[in-house]
C-alpha cells in the first residue's frame, strides 16, 4: 500500500465532498525548531529553511488567546467547581475521587504519564517517539522516505492529557488558541504507544487534527469560549466534576448559606430552618430521583454517541444541564448496516436488551454507583447480585457446574462479553444484555439479537416527542452533513432525497433575514451546489450561511471557503485573496495557506506568497503541491534552495510507488 500526496484538490464528488466538510477542523502547526537545540538534531535541510512562526505577524502563539474574548461557563450560569462542594460532601467527594470521572483531563506530568518509546507506522512511512526533555513531553514524527531518509521531522511538546488512563491517554497542544491532537496515544491494557484513533491510514491528520470545544464536552468539566471563535476556548475547570450530574451548584450553596450563615456551621436538626429549607425546595440534582428518562439523560452527555449528531436550532451540547431531557437538546443519529462495537455504543445497546426493555426501573446507576463505597472485592458476585435482583439462578439455560468451572459463574462473561470496538487496544462489556454467540457454547439458545437496520439513519433514542418539523429538519442536516463527511456510508437514495427536498423546500418557505434556516443547511446546499459547479447558487447559499451563522466558526469558515474556491476557479483573484486572507486568521489549514500563496503570488507579492506556503508546508510537511510551488518560485532566484524542494518531491513520489 503507498502513502498518497495528492497535487489536486478538485477532486471526484465524494472525495471532496469529504475535504469540504473537514476543511473548518483541519488546522495545525508544528513546534518551531531550533539549530542549538538537540531535540532537533536532523532536521531535514528544506525545513530548516522555513521561516520561524515567531516572524510572522500575529502568529505566535503567546500573542493570541482566547481569554481576551471570550465568554465563561462560569459563575453566570451558577457554576461553582468541584472544590466548592467538597465542604459539605466530603464522603461523596472523596468517592467521586475514586472514579475515572475525576482524572479525565489535566495537565501532562512527567511523574503521572507513561514512560518514553517508539514505534513506525508502516502505513504512512512515519516513524513516531515520545521522549522527555526535563519536565515536557514531546512527541515526534518523522516521515520517512523508502531509503529511510527524513523527509520531514516535526517535534511537538506536548500540553495536556486526556483521559483517565483505565483505557488510553491521548494528548493536545496548544497552538494560537486552538487546540490540537497528537498523533500518538498511550494504551493502557498492552501498555505502549501507538497511533490514536482514527490515525491508522496511508494519510493522517499528522499533528494538525484541530480539536473542536465539543470534543472536550466528555473529558473535561467547563470551559471558556471565545465569542470570536469557537474553537479557541481555556479550560476552567478540568475534571468531569460534580456538577455535571447534579447540576450547576451556587444557588444550592447560597441557599443554605443564606439559612445557616456559613456551610459549616449549620445544623440539620434546626427545625425552623428545616421547615424554611423545605418551602424553598431543592435546587440541587438527584439523578436517582429523576424518571428513568431524564436519569439517563445524565449518563447519554457523553456515553450516547451515533454517526453524527444534531443540535436544537441554536443550541450547544454545553447547553445540557441535568434533569433535561436529551432529545429536547439533540438527536444522536446511528449509520445504519451490520452492529458495531464502538468505544461509545452503551445506550443503543442496553435500549436493544429485553431486560431493559421488560423493566421500568433498569438504568446506568442500576449497575454503575457513581459514588462507589471501595474498590470492589469481588466484580463476579458483585454484578451477578444486580443479575439477581430481577432474575433466578435457575433460569440460566446452563448448568451451574459449567458456568463454575468455565467462567465462575460471571453472568456478564456470557450475556455481556468483553468485545474490541472501533478503538484499538479498547476492549468493552457489550452493553446488550442477551445472548451472543460463541460466549459459552456453540448451541446457545437463540433470542436477544439486535434487529437488522433498516439501511436508514435514525435516531438512536426514541424522538416521538418533538414536532415533524423539528424531527424533519435534523434528520435533514443529519442526512447532508453525513453525505459530506462520510460518503462512504450507504445512505438509501430514497432518505437522500427526502432530506434534499426538506431543505431546499424549508430555504424556499423562509429568507434570510427572519433566520428560520439554519446556516448550516445553507452552508450544505452551498458544498453541493460548488461540487455540481452551479457557482451562481453556491456563492447565493454561502453567503446567507456566513449571514446568519453568528459565532459558529465552522460553518462560517466552510461557506467562507466555498466563497473562495468559487472565486480562486471563476478568477476573480482579488476576492480570492480577501476570502483566503479570513480563513488563515480564523484557522490554521494548509490548504488555506496554501491557496492564500497562490492569490499572493498571482497579485505579484512574491515575499507573502513564500511566507503564506511556508506557513502551509509547517502544518502539512509532505504537502506535494506547496513544494511545487516552491521549485517554480526558487528557480531562478535560489536554485539551491529550489532543490531542495525538488528532492523532497522525488522522495514522496517514491513513497506513491512503492
Amino acid at each position: 500500500m503507498s502513502r498518497t500526496f495528492s497535487t489536486g484538490f478538485f477532486t471526484p464528488l465524494s472525495k471532496w465532498l469529504l475535504a469540504v466538510a473537514v476543511l473548518a477542523v483541519a488546522v495545525g502547526l508544528w513546534f518551531q525548531w531550533t539549530d542549538d537545540d538537540a531535540l532537533f538534531d536532523g532536521i531535514p535541510a528544506w525545513q530548516a529553511k522555513v521561516s520561524p512562526a515567531s516572524q510572522w505577524s500575529g502568529s505566535d502563539v503567546s500573542s493570541v488567546t482566547a481569554k481576551s474574548s471570550s465568554h465563561a461557563l462560569a459563575d453566570d450560569d451558577g457554576y461553582v467547581g468541584r472544590d466548592a462542594c467538597r465542604e459539605c460532601h466530603a464522603d461523596q467527594f472523596e468517592s467521586y475521587s475514586r472514579t475515572t470521572h475525576s482524572r479525565s483531563f489535566r495537565e501532562t506530568d512527567r511523574a503521572l504519564d507513561p514512560p518514553p518509546g517508539s514505534f513506525f507506522h508502516a502505513k504512512s512511512s512515519c516513524q513516531y517517539d515520545v521522549v522527555y526533555r526535563g519536565d515536557s513531553m514531546v512527541h515526534r514524527e518523522t516521515l520517512k522516505a523508502p531509503d529511510g531518509a527524513s523527509i520531514a521531522v516535526t517535534d511537538q511538546p506536548i500540553d495536556f492529557t486526556m483521559g483517565s488512563g483505565a483505557h488510553a491517554h491521548t494528548y493536545l497542544f496548544q497552538v494560537d488558541g486552538f487546540w490540537l491532537e497528537s498523533p500518538i496515544t498511550w494504551y493502557s491494557e498492552p501498555k505502549t504507544w501507538q497511533l490514536s484513533p482514527g490515525y491508522d491510514a496511508v494519510d493522517h491528520a499528522s499533528f494538525h487534527r484541530v480539536v473542536p470545544n465539543a470534543c472536550l464536552f466528555c473529558h473535561a468539566g467547563r470551559i471558556s469560549i471565545s465569542s470570536e471563535n469557537e474553537n479557541r476556548f481555556e479550560v476552567v475547570e478540568a475534571t468531569i466534576g460534580c456538577e455535571r450530574c447534579h447540576g450547576p451548584g451556587k444557588e444550592h450553596i447560597d441557599r443554605y448559606r443564606s439559612l445557616d450563615g456559613t456551610m459549616s456551621s449549620r445544623s440539620e436538626s434546626d427545625s425552623s430552618s428545616e421547615a424554611k429549607k423545605d418551602s424553598m425546595g431543592d435546587r440541587i440534582v438527584h439523578p436517582a430521583k429523576l424518571d428513568r428518562q431524564r436519569s439517563e439523560a445524565i449518563c447519554q452527555q457523553c456515553h450516547l454517541q451515533g454517526a453524527t449528531m444534531i443540535t436544537a436550532s441554536g443550541a450547544s451540547v454545553w447547553d445540557f444541564r441535568p434533569g433535561d431531557r436529551m432529545i429536547d437538546l439533540r438527536t444522536d443519529f446511528q449509520s445504519t448496516g451490520p452492529a458495531e462495537s464502538k468505544i461509545v455504543g452503551h445506550v443503543e445497546q442496553i435500549h436493544a436488551s429485553r431486560c431493559y426493555q421488560q423493566s421500568e426501573t433498569l438504568t446506568c446507576i442500576t449497575c454503575h454507583n457513581p459514588h462507589p463505597s471501595g474498590v470492589i472485592e469481588d466484580p463476579v458476585a458483585h454484578y451477578r447480585d444486580h443479575c439477581l435482583q430481577c432474575h433466578q439462578d435457575q433460569d440460566c439455560g446452563i448448568d451451574s457446574d459449567q458456568r463454575l468451572r468455565t467462567n465462575k459463574n460471571a453472568c456478564v462473561a456470557c450475556h455481556m462479553p468483553k468485545q474490541e470496538t472501533n478503538v484499538a487496544h479498547a476492549a468493552l462489556h457489550h452493553h446488550r444484555i442477551g445472548i451472543h454467540p460463541d460466549t459459552l457454547t456453540s448451541d446457545a439458545p437463540p433470542g436477544g439479537e439486535v434487529t437488522p437496520h433498516s439501511g436508514e439513519i435514525a435516531s438512536i433514542i426514541a424522538d416521538d416527542s418533538l414536532s415533524d418539523d423539528e424531527r424533519q429538519r435534523r434528520e435533514s442536516l443529519a442526512v447532508g452533513r453525513l453525505l459530506l463527511t462520510k460518503p462512504s456510508l450507504a445512505i438509501p437514495a430514497s432518505q437522500v432525497q427526502r432530506a434534499s427536498q426538506a431543505m431546499l423546500a424549508r430555504v424556499a418557505d423562509h429568507s434570510v433575514a427572519d433566520h428560520s434556516v439554519d446556516a448550516e443547511t445553507y452552508a450544505i446546499l452551498a458544498m453541493f451546489a460548488l461540487s455540481g459547479e452551479n457557482f451562481a447558487a453556491a456563492a447565493q447559499y454561502a453567503n446567507a450561511a456566513i449571514a446568519i451563522a453568528d459565532s459558529n466558526t465552522e460553518i462560517a469558515s466552510s461557506a467562507t471557503s466555498v466563497l473562495a474556491e468559487v472565486a480562486f476557479r471563476s478568477g476573480d483573484n482579488a476576492a480570492a485573496l480577501s476570502h483566503y486572507q479570513q480563513l488563515c486568521q480564523s484557522g490554521h489549514s494548509a490548504k488555506d495557506f496554501y491557496f492564500l500563496g497562490l492569490c499572493l503570488r498571482n497579485a505579484g507579492r512574491m515575499d507573502d506568497a513564500i511566507e503564506a506556503i511556508e506557513r502551509a508546508l509547517r502544518i502539512q510537511p509532505e504537502f506535494a503541491s506547496a513544494h511545487e510551488v516552491m521549485v517554480a518560485i526558487f528557480n531562478e532566484q535560489d536554485p539551491d534552495r529550489a532543490r531542495l524542494h525538488l528532492d523532497v518531491l522525488e522522495q514522496l513520489r517514491r513513497l506513491e510507488r512503492r
